[in-house]
């Protein structure tokens, strides 16, 4: 039988009991409906994971025996950045939930001259713990046992001055003549850059080309910015990844 996974943020080794972090507990408990004797796959969120038994589970808190350490599953050899264009909320979760299933290693929401959400660094904040839960229920979901990194938002062209210029990098271009499917690369690292609705601008587009971006389309018709996103990072992963 499966066993559920469960992550827990905080050190696991063999033969420790643990008191289960808030969020963990209660998703144990309430949605998960867990109950003293119970087993599940705990994992920590930097690729350790663990046979953990349930010992008690009260209003007051679970705790749990570690049992055991177990082998995770490998992640991709192809380590991906997506950064995204800042969108609306449940595009953003879509987003973030998906790519995480499909094994990117690092997500970073930039701001763009299109983007309609506008953040303050109180909302940012919240925004940002929101994500991080996310992206944990795909890792309990998916069978990942590393986290994917998740940034604050970040001006496009801030995190362009940023980004290594000596790593690969791909914009989605609808106009681009050239197709994902057809681009020359061998990377081991990759950064995917999607506008958000209504895409990046011209001059949004040519300033990435001008940081080492290559301009890629990904067939003839026209795609949602969360369609895209997806839809490269696949492309990308059975490339040069390990679909």
């Amino acid at each position: 039988m499966r066993l559920r996974r469960l992550h827990v943020a905080v050190e696991l080794r063999s033969g420790a009991t643990i008191d289960l972090p808030e969020r963990s507990a209660r998703h144990a408990a309430q949605v998960l409906r867990m109950r003293a004797g119970d087993e599940a796959i705990g994992f920590d969120g930097q690729g350790r994971q663990f046979r953990i038994r349930l010992v008690s589970s009260t209003r007051h808190g679970v705790r749990a025996e570690v049992i055991e350490e177990v082998s995770p599953l490998p992640e991709s050899p192809l380590q991906i950045t997506l950064a995204h264009g800042l969108s609306r909320r449940e595009k953003m979760d879509w987003v973030m939930q998906k790519a995480t299933e499909l094994g990117v290693a690092r997500i970073v929401p930039v701001i763009t001259e299109r983007s309609v959400v506008r953040l303050d660094s109180a909302r940012a904040d919240k925004r940002l713990a929101h994500w991080e839960a996310v992206i944990a229920h795909a890792c309990e979901q998916s069978g990942r046992a590393v986290l994917p990194l998740v940034s604050h938002p970040i001006r496009l062209g801030d995190f362009l001055a940023e980004r290594n210029r000596d790593d690969a990098g791909i914009v989605l271009d609808p106009d681009s003549p050239t197709r994902l499917a057809d681009i020359d690369l061998s990377p081991v690292i990759l950064t995917l850059l999607v506008g958000p609705e209504g895409g990046l601008t011209r001059d949004e587009a040519e300033a990435a080309q001008s940081n080492g971006f290559i301009a890629a389309a990904l067939g003839p018709r026209t795609l949602r910015t969360e369609t895209a996103a997806l839809t490269g990072l696949a492309l990308a992963q059975a490339r040069w990844g390990d679909l």
